[in-house]
């Protein structure tokens, strides 16, 4: 993502991880009989699932435009600082001595990174935090429906929602790669988006 926002849009980049990830997810299910699995039986929050991810990985993208990769993946550590603490109202789990303290001291090292205040505090700072939020309530929403649905069609509708928000964005942003090894970046974003989403929900499960 750092890599190709250099030559394209970030927009255009995002559609790129949803679209291949789409592919590659519908080429499976159709090779394996299972395309039946693109039906939902939680459609709102399945689509809030897609929006979030969507969200999510916009934001960081565009913060790797201004930041440095390092910096800004240390800040988005914060997330699961996020889940931990969200995972309380809204999923009933418990919050124990160790899981604050845990929070706190990565909150902690959060403020570092990010310096907050000081003369090399930037508001772009801001962009992986908001990452950071949007993929926590992705996770949350995902643990709410592993379990109920199967982890296939959790997956396809995450990158089908995406896909679909971003092409809307398409004709104002797409730049054709020229380059044959960025189409093949562009591809590698979306099986490895299929493979670590995918464990993520059997995780979940």
């Amino acid at each position: 993502g750092k890599y190709l926002s250099r030559w394209y849009p970030v927009p255009s980049v995002v559609w790129a991880r949803h679209a291949a990830n789409v592919i590659v997810l519908l080429a499976f299910l159709a090779a394996t009989g299972r395309l039946q699995l693109l039906k939902t039986a939680r459609p709102g929050l399945q689509f809030a699932r897609g929006l979030l991810l969507a969200g999510a990985t916009a934001i960081f993208f565009t913060s790797l435009t201004v930041l440095p990769l390092a910096e800004a993946s240390a800040i988005g550590f914060v997330m699961p600082l996020f889940l931990a603490l969200l995972a309380v109202p809204m999923l009933g789990e418990r919050m124990d001595g160790a899981r604050l303290a845990a929070v706190v001291v990565g909150l902690a090292g959060a403020m570092l990174v990010v310096r907050p205040g000081s003369a090399a505090f930037t508001p772009y700072a801001l962009l992986p935090i908001g990452m950071a939020v949007c993929n926590a309530l992705y996770q949350i929403l995902t643990r709410k429906v592993a379990g109920v649905e199967p982890a296939l069609t959790s997956l396809a509708w995450g990158a089908l929602v995406g896909a679909l928000l971003f092409s809307f964005a398409l004709p104002f942003y797409w730049v054709t790669p020229t380059e044959p090894f960025h189409w093949g970046l562009l591809a590698a974003m979306g099986v490895l988006a299929s493979i670590g989403h995918f464990i993520l929900i059997k995780a979940y499960d």
